[in-house]
């Protein structure tokens, strides 16, 4: 049974022919590159935030553990949220870009994918920067050698903000994952790791950590697997540019 992605790039085609706007992929090759060197923006910047969070206390740690590692490793700390937000500002640019493919996918076949879509992409952001906000909160208190408990109390804020965008994420890949599979809005290797990625992230999602738990572990992976996936979407659509006829 072949998808629908097939029969859309015979519309696109036809579309083209006629000097009318193909249903996918008919955003400016500015839109693609910049989407495309966003997203690698925001791989290289939440791959190193991601690893000075792994090296952070676990969920399970005291009070005492969370104030004792945040006075040690205050400014190493302090640079994970920076860049952090940053990687966050960079997949604002790749998700928004790359939800133009899924509206013309949608308006293509009929099909109603965006809204999840972009309600999840929502959700990652907002929540990533809340969670942000909660580190930056029990980094400070523990500075000021606030009592271990009014630390342990906002880490778990923190944190469990963190996972809650686990599940915002998971929406925005299944979204994107099976609009590429049914009508082609991106490869279907790619789409399958957004589906993989998803599940993993709906698993990290309903736990609570960091690095030293089991769900913590996988938010871990969870967020390994969406920097991967993020990576090769935006390879796909620079090298995709490349091999279009009049580019350098």
């Amino acid at each position: 049974m072949p998808i629908r992605g097939a029969e859309m790039s015979d519309t696109a085609q036809a579309a083209a022919a006629t000097g009318v706007d193909a249903p996918i992929g008919a955003t400016t090759p500015v839109v693609r590159r910049t989407t495309g060197v966003a997203g690698i923006a925001f791989f290289a910047l939440g791959a190193v935030a991601t690893v000075l969070r792994l090296l952070g206390p676990g969920n399970d740690a005291s009070g005492t553990q969370v104030e004792s590692y945040v006075i040690e490793h205050y400014h190493a700390q302090q640079a994970s949220i920076v860049l952090g937000a940053a990687a966050l500002f960079a997949f604002v640019i790749f998700a928004g870009h790359l939800s133009a493919r899924i509206r013309r996918a949608d308006a293509a076949v009929g099909d109603s994918w965006t809204p999840s879509y972009l309600i999840g992409a929502a959700g990652v952001v907002i929540l990533g920067l809340a969670a942000a906000a909660g580190q930056g909160a029990y980094q400070e208190l523990a500075h000021e050698t606030a009592l271990p408990i009014e630390v342990l109390d906002v880490y778990h804020v923190a944190t469990g903000l963190a996972s809650a965008s686990a599940l915002a994420l998971a929406a925005m890949l299944v979204s994107i994952g099976l609009s590429g599979l049914l009508n082609g809005t991106i490869p279907v290797p790619l789409s399958w790791l957004a589906l993989v990625t998803s599940v993993v992230a709906i698993v990290a999602g309903v736990g609570i950590g960091t690095s030293r738990t089991t769900f913590g572990i996988l938010v871990i992976v969870a967020d390994a697997l969406w920097l991967a996936w993020t990576l090769g979407v935006s390879v796909w659509l620079l090298a995709a540019e490349d091999r279009r006829p009049g580019t350098a």
